[in-house]
């Protein structure tokens, strides 16, 4: 059996999937003609199309991770005020945190477990990491693993930003240029695709829910974007994966916005890159919790379909 953790408006539910790996349609129109009657035998078969895997990894266990367990642990004890574990996080807390030994041992793990089965199951793979220091850290050992370049992308870091505060107002937080990250991650770290001069993210303070909510659903746009596709089928095809390493609450917008993009376009994968036609929203009965250094896996489909979720948050 595997266990997934699931947040229902305030309430924490473990769910035990037994034998098979969850596999959740998210498309809201009806994947099946007939109920109760083994696919192969229904009078009208629907032609299951070829997927492409999206794997989302949240980072390794980070300075600021073991920051705030511990002041979280000070306010439910009773030790700390919520004005104190406020102020104590806020005081303590990286603007850009770097992994702790244990992450770095997590990182290490989860190279050792993914690699070869992207090896076994995809014959192309795409890394994409966070612009954020744990993110990358943690892609490393994957990307040498694989020998493999990684896409550093300007929109998949953690919800809230990279961000600075002077006890009084926010500001924005000492991320790397693409020098920075040259210099620190070497030449395997592809990034183009930030800002060209400065850090990458520029003059961006403390993000809010809604603005980290717009940002998550233009990522699920690139994923499903033609340009990310063909990314993935240069050589690839069907049997290719993309890894996106990443965070905890970006997981959970990004799964929440791909449950929304993906209705709005009735699961037509032929129509990515041309919006969702809805307004997204940051409000949700349902969210997805990643623990450090787990794997979600999204399966897209090649042409039409629904994409499907296979599994959440699996330890390596």
């Amino acid at each position: 059996s595997r266990g997934m953790y699931a947040r229902f408006s305030g309430f924490w539910v473990l769910l035990l999937v037994v034998f098979t790996p969850l596999s959740l349609s998210f498309s809201m129109a009806p994947v099946a003609n007939e109920a109760g009657i083994p696919h192969g035998l229904r009078k009208a078969k629907t032609a299951q199309p070829d997927y492409i895997r999206v794997l989302l990894v949240r980072h390794g266990e980070s300075t600021n991770n073991v920051l705030a367990k511990r002041v979280e642990e000070g306010y439910k004890s009773g030790s700390l005020t919520l004005e104190q574990a406020r102020a104590e996080w806020f005081d303590k807390r990286s603007e850009d945190p770097d992994l702790t030994p244990k992450g770095t041992e997590q990182a290490r793990l989860l190279a050792q477990v993914l690699a070869p089965e992207l090896r076994g199951e995809s014959n192309r793979v795409v890394l994409v990491s966070s612009p954020m220091r744990r993110a990358m850290r943690t892609t490393q050992p994957l990307a040498e693993a694989l020998g493999q370049s990684v896409l550093v992308h300007p929109d998949m870091f953690e919800s809230g930003g990279c961000y600075s505060f002077d006890g009084s107002s926010f500001g924005a937080g000492a991320g790397g240029s693409r020098s920075d990250i040259a210099r620190e991650f070497g030449d395997a770290y592809q990034t183009w695709m930030l800002p060209e001069q400065g850090s990458w993210n520029g003059e961006l303070g403390k993000e809010d829910v809604p603005e980290a909510t717009k940002r998550a659903a233009r990522a699920v746009q690139w994923t499903l974007s033609q340009k990310a596709m063909d990314m993935l089928e240069n050589g690839g095809g069907a049997r290719a994966a993309m890894v996106i390493v990443c965070h905890a609450d970006f997981i959970d917008l990004f799964l929440q916005q791909m449950v929304l993009i993906a209705d709005a376009r009735g699961g037509d994968s032929e129509s990515c890159g041309k919006g969702s036609g809805k307004e997204e929203s940051s409000d949700a009965n349902l969210s997805f919790v990643s623990e450090n250094t787990s794997v979600s896996e999204i399966l897209i489909p090649v042409g039409k379909g629904p994409a499907r979720l296979k599994y959440l948050n699996r330890m390596p």
